[in-house]
Parts: C-alpha cells; structure tokens; sequence
C-alpha cells in the first residue's frame, strides 16, 4: 500500500476540486490510501455538490491550529525548565561592545513579566491573538519583536527586576511598542498594526478614508452570503461600485484592498495577496480589530506620526511633540490626547471639504456612510473632557494666552532668575536670559514680595508653570 500526499495550500479553489476528482481516480485505479488537503472554506461551501458529496463523512477530519496563548505559556514553560538546567550566566554586548552578564534566572523573571503584561490584559491580548490569526509563527515573531523592543528602557528593567516576576508593564507603554515595534517612530510598512487613515501624497486627491470603507463595508456585510453563497465573502467589483459612490478612486481601492490584504486585515477566497476584481473577500479578524482601535487614543495618536497632512501646521504640531517641543510633556497622556484630536479635526474638516460622505445625490440616492468620522473626533473630545491635567492646562493656556500682559509677585530670586505668582493660580520663571533689556544686577536688587509687570510667553506643561518676559520693574 502506497500513501498519497498533495500540498494544495496555495492552490485556488478550481483546483482544489480537480485534484479531488484526480485523488479519487487514483484511489479507484491504485490500492494506495490518499490524503487530501482542502483548504475549510472550500469544504464547507462545497460539500453537498460535486464532487465533495461523494467524500465518505467519517474520514474527514480538521486540523486547526492551537490558541496562540497556550502555545506562548507552553513555549515558556520549556524556556523555564531550559533555563534553570542550565548554571552558566547568561551573556550579550551592547552597541559599544560592552560585555553584560546576567543570572538566568533574571531572563525567566523578564519573560514572565512581559507574557504577563500582554495576555492578562484584555484589549492587548485581543489585538496580539487578533492580528496574529491562524499564523501562529506570526504571533511568535510579535511576541520576540515586543521582547526585544528598545522602548522598555531601564527604569522599566529595573522595576522587572526587583518585583521577581510580578511586575506588568504600564498599558501606554505595552500599546507603544506594539504600535510602533522596533522603530522609535511609527511607519506604516513596518507595523503589524496599519493606519487605516494612510493616504498617498502623490495622488491628485489623498485619500484617508479608503481603507476604513473598505473595512466597514465588509463589516457591514460580515453575515450576508456572497455571489458563491459562502457569508461574509463578498466581490471586489461590487465594493468598488460602492465606494466609488462616496467618493473613492477605484485604483486607490484596489491597491489598497491589496495592501490590506497583505497586512491580514482582509481574506481572499484564492488566499493570496494579489487580487483582482472578480475575486472574493471578507474582513478577517484583524480588520475587526482595526476598526475597534478607531477609538483607542494610543492608536489615534501613534498613527498620526505616519498621517499625510496638507496642512503645514497640524504637521508642525505633531512633529514638535514627538521630539518635546510641544505643548505637552512628551510622550504624556495630555500629548497622546492633544496628537489625536489635531488628527480627527483635521480629518473633520478634510472629509467636509473633499468627500461626499452622506450627502445625497441629485438621483436622491442616500450612500452609505462608510467614515463616519465626527463620532472618532467626538470620543477624542470625551477622552480629553475627562482628562483633568489635560482640561487644566487648557484652562490655563487660555486665561493667559502667549502676549498677555500679567501684574506679578516676585515670590523666589535664584542666581538663573525669579519665580513668580499672578492671578489666583499662576506662577511662573522669568529667566534672566528674558530680562527684555534689563541688567542682571536686578537679581541683586528684587526680592521676595516685589512687583513687576510681565508678559506670557509659554506653559510648560510638563513643569506646571509659565514662562514670562520682563516688561517692568514697580
């Protein structure tokens, strides 16, 4: 007796069924037992027709693939027991060369705190077993990409370090590393998680809505059955006739339909990369998972480093926030908040002045609202309402605005400056290099309890206090 195996993994679903009539033919020409890889989708659609309603029922079996969180813990458990075998330390060498030891059992307490902050908490684990899918070796590669991020710094190491293994990393720190990955900033095509508000700048129209319509158009059909009576697979023809509706360009829908599928967000019937217009699709779970992150501030204002904006200004603003130079300490939860609402009241206005949207057409057909995106702007300006430290720098940012003049009390003189008190709550350094033409030697003659009259100049947000000019000294 011979046994037959045929690898049909990327065969498309004609052939998978042509080799079933050749499996069965050989079957019936040759003693031999055969064994016949279909991919699910393919069965399960064409199981009663033929020529799968001849399978015998009893021989077939599913091969599914295990939850990716226990193949994480049984993947550590054997790491543990490989660790604590071994005695010797445990090596490695920085950029500069520099030699580092370090007990093994430190590495096995590292691991089990980083496994332990992304699959006990809920939204992380959901993102990482989301994305991941059925790839398994996909969601490893997450995992090793997380562990080796340069983003925990040492502070962090130190802290795993002393809790013996019971420490969890902060959640805006767990969402930055596996927003951002191994890069300092975030890009678009080297991220497991995509902006879905990605648009091309060389296109006559940049286009940042496309692939959150492609996405919700799938939702929205997730449960009705296709042309090939299969639910949630759907034509590409049809979602372009759609889209084009509301506004999209049909090359840009199919490049990016490609590009999502590429990223795991959509499945095709053929399972591959390369689609065209007669294949079929639905939204995976990953794609779900993008369409949650829409109302998510870490995501929000992670993708807005690697959003086209032709607005200069909203540019500037993120920009000078990812390196501190913003309104907000860097990297705080005010600064995550401030990048997310420039980003939705920039794509407010741009879906206003570019994109049909709802509005109706002269044949009085109503589209489908497929970017609705005053509801992500308006849960940005929830977020921020129920931020206090956000609502109180606001607060002060507009009682005294850059130019306001400010009757002061010296309160501190120090060899760099003063401090000062104005108002009921403001307070304040006039550095001597913003004495406005007055000698240092006034820091000999001030003292506490003075007055003088200044102007604003800044917050800084992330030292709670203003910056002010030296106009005149009463």
């Amino acid at each position: 007796t011979r046994i037959g195996n045929f690898l049909l993994r990327r065969w498309n679903r004609d052939d998978q069924l042509l080799m079933f009539e050749v499996s069965s033919w050989i079957k019936s020409t040759f003693p031999c037992m055969v064994f016949l890889p279909l991919r699910d989708s393919t069965y399960d659609q064409f199981i009663n027709k033929p020529p799968l309603d001849t399978v015998i029922k009893d021989l077939v079996f599913r091969i599914d693939p295990p939850l990716l969180e226990k193949v994480i813990y049984s993947r550590l458990n054997y790491a543990l027991r490989e660790i604590q075998s071994n005695k010797t330390k445990f090596t490695y060498y920085l950029p500069n060369n520099l030699k580092v030891e370090c007990g093994r059992g430190e590495v096995a307490e590292y691991l089990k705190c980083i496994i332990a902050s992304l699959f006990q908490d809920m939204l992380f684990k959901r993102i990482i077993t989301g994305i991941a899918g059925r790839n398994i070796r996909k969601g490893l590669e997450i995992l090793l990409d997380f562990c080796k991020s340069g983003h925990i710094g040492e502070d962090y190491l130190f802290k795993l370090r002393q809790s013996g293994g019971d420490y969890k990393l902060p959640s805006f720190l767990v969402a930055r590393i596996l927003f951002k990955g191994k890069r300092k900033y975030y890009y678009d095509r080297e991220s497991h998680i995509k902006n879905l508000f990605y648009s091309q700048s060389t296109d006559s129209l940049p286009d940042p809505f496309v692939r959150i319509s492609i996405l919700r158009w799938l939702n929205n059909r997730m449960r009705e059955f296709g042309p090939n009576r299969t639910k949630g697979y759907h034509k590409i023809q049809s979602i372009i006739k759609s889209l084009q509706g509301c506004g999209h360009a049909r090359k840009r829908i199919l490049l990016e339909i490609e590009s999502l599928a590429h990223a795991g967000c959509i499945l095709t019937e053929t399972q591959s990369n390369e689609v065209n217009e007669e294949d079929l699709i639905r939204i995976s779970p990953a794609g779900l998972i993008h369409l949650d992150l829409l109302k998510n501030i870490n995501y929000l204002a992670t993708i807005s480093e690697d959003t086209y904006f032709r607005e200069n200004q909203s540019a500037k603003e993120i920009a000078d926030s990812l390196v501190g130079r913003g309104r907000f300490r860097h990297q705080s939860r005010e600064a995550l908040i401030h990048c997310s609402s420039i980003l939705t009241k920039y794509m407010v206005s741009y879906s206003k002045n570019y994109f049909l949207g709802t509005t109706q057409l002269l044949t009085n057909e109503s589209r489908e609202s497929l970017f609705d995106i005053q509801s992500i702007d308006e849960f940005v300006d929830r977020t921020a309402k129920k931020d206090s430290n956000y609502l109180l720098i606001q607060k002060y940012e507009n009682d005294y605005p850059p130019g306001k003049q400010v009757e002061a009390q010296i309160v501190s003189v120090q060899y760099y400056g003063f401090f000062v008190e104005f108002g009921l709550k403001g307070h304040g350094l006039i550095h001597k290099s913003n004495f406005n033409g007055f000698s240092h030697d006034v820091l000999q003659t001030l003292e506490a309890g003075d007055w003088i009259i200044a102007e604003i100049i800044s917050f800084r947000s992330d030292r709670r206090r203003f910056e002010l000019k030296l106009l005149k000294i009463e």
